[in-house]
């Protein structure tokens, strides 16, 4: 059982996650080059917290995180969309809509996680009145700030996250 609309863009699919992605899910989160920006230990355990996190956040705030399937294919090629997180970061988020993006080492380059997420920001943007959403990355992320200045993140301040690395917070109004 899923929550939330199916998004189109020319070369892909979002939907919202259901059970059926948990294995998919978990396996774009255990790729090496995936990992290196993500926070936690890639197991199972964290995976599934992450499917849950996505379903729990459409019944409890409207939106969530969508499967991205390439059209073409059919493929599961990553995860995105928006999230609420009460995480451990100082200073923290003040309960704003959380962006995030993770694509199949796979493929990365061909401007995926932009095309997913403006679909995404535009459906947001179009149905909940919710002016500010925002986001965090690692500071050796290169490619995904460029992807967040190009959907309007701008920098709002350094923050560490579980008093751990040093991640950039961004935030996005409309």
């Amino acid at each position: 059982m899923t929550s939330g609309p199916t998004l189109g863009s020319p070369r892909l699919l979002l939907r919202p996650h259901g059970i059926e992605d948990f294995g998919a899910l978990h396996g774009l989160t255990l790729a090496p080059e995936t990992r290196a920006f993500l926070s936690g230990e890639p197991s199972r355990e964290e995976s599934y917290k992450r499917l849950l996190t996505s379903v729990a956040s459409w019944h409890l705030f409207g939106y969530g995180t969508f499967a991205v399937l390439e059209r073409g294919s059919g493929d599961y090629i990553g995860n995105c969309g928006l999230f609420r997180l009460e995480r451990d970061l100082d200073p923290p988020f003040e309960g704003e809509p959380e962006a995030g993006w993770i694509i199949a080492q796979q493929h990365w380059g061909r401007g995926y996680a932009g095309e997913a997420m403006r679909a995404v920001l535009a459906w947001f943007d179009a149905n909940l009145g919710i002016r500010r959403t925002v986001c965090m990355i690692s500071t050796g992320n290169a490619a995904s700030v460029s992807v967040a200045a190009r959907l309007g993140y701008e920098p709002i301040g350094l923050s560490r996250y579980k008093g751990g690395d040093e991640l950039m917070r961004y935030a996005r109004e409309v």
